[in-house]
């Protein structure tokens, strides 16, 4: 599964959320590894427990001055069972809404696959 975000500046994109979780403002999102300018991200639960069954991969994609986009892989890890459908949903829609509030104007819409 993926959301992808089909912005004109897809590494200002990646760049305000990972500035984001570094500022802990999103504070129920944390970043598990950073590797080769992809970043490794997932969810918290509420009592702040790492939710390490989902994790979210960013790849940036430049393809023409309206078309880029930033693509969230969401994946899980090997060693960890494979997650359930209501597992990618409420990881899915947890990202999604984070998008949406907190970085509507630097996307122009999101593709869910």
């Amino acid at each position: 599964m993926e959301i992808n975000a089909i912005t004109k500046n897809p590494q200002q994109l990646v760049d305000a959320i990972v500035k984001a979780l570094e500022n802990d403002d999103l504070q129920t999102w944390t970043i598990v590894e950073e590797s080769n300018e992809n970043f490794y991200f997932t969810y918290l639960t509420k009592d702040k427990q790492c939710y390490k069954i989902i994790i979210i991969k960013t790849r940036v994609i430049i393809t023409d001055e309206d078309n880029s986009k930033v693509k969230f892989i969401f994946t899980y890890l090997p060693h960890k069972p494979e997650p359930t459908k209501v597992d990618y949903g409420i990881i899915i829609g947890r990202f999604t809404e984070a998008l949406i509030v907190h970085f509507h104007d630097r996307f122009k819409y999101l593709i869910i696959n």
